[in-house]
């Protein structure tokens, strides 16, 4: 299993790499526009990512339109929606108009900071993850 995590504090990545290394193998990326381009290329090389953990606030390009480009790519590559990436958008914000707005904007699921490594196991098994 593929997975980015994509977050612009190193630490939130780090932290979320440990915990995600019992899933698969993790790229990181420092914000939106790396993560697109990180996605873009996996397609290229015919190894997409299976997973984006995907921060909500993010200088130049947030969360929200990383999700909308990442969904139109999908789309113009004719990917079914079972073929699509999973992702989770990681946000400090548990508003439910915050949380409403991530899921309408195509995330699978979301996650609170900081995160509970046994909160992100569960979601991630309701998304079809199993660790190592």
């Amino acid at each position: 299993m593929r997975i980015l995590v994509v977050d612009d504090e190193s630490v939130s990545r780090k932290v979320l790499r440990k915990a995600l290394e019992a899933f698969g193998q993790c790229e990181e990326a420092e914000d939106g526009r790396e993560a697109t381009a990180a996605f873009k290329q996996a397609w290229d090389e015919s190894s997409p990512f299976d997973l984006l953990m995907l921060d909500l606030s993010m200088p130049e390009m947030d969360g929200r339109e990383v999700v909308h480009q990442i969904r139109g790519l999908e789309k113009d590559m004719k990917v079914p929606d079972q073929g699509q990436t999973k992702i989770v958008m990681v946000t400090s914000h548990s508003e439910e108009d915050t949380v409403l707005a991530c899921l309408r904007a195509g995330c699978n699921d979301f996650i609170v900071k900081p995160v509970d490594p046994e909160v992100l196991f569960e979601k991630l098994a309701k998304l079809g993850f199993d660790r190592y």
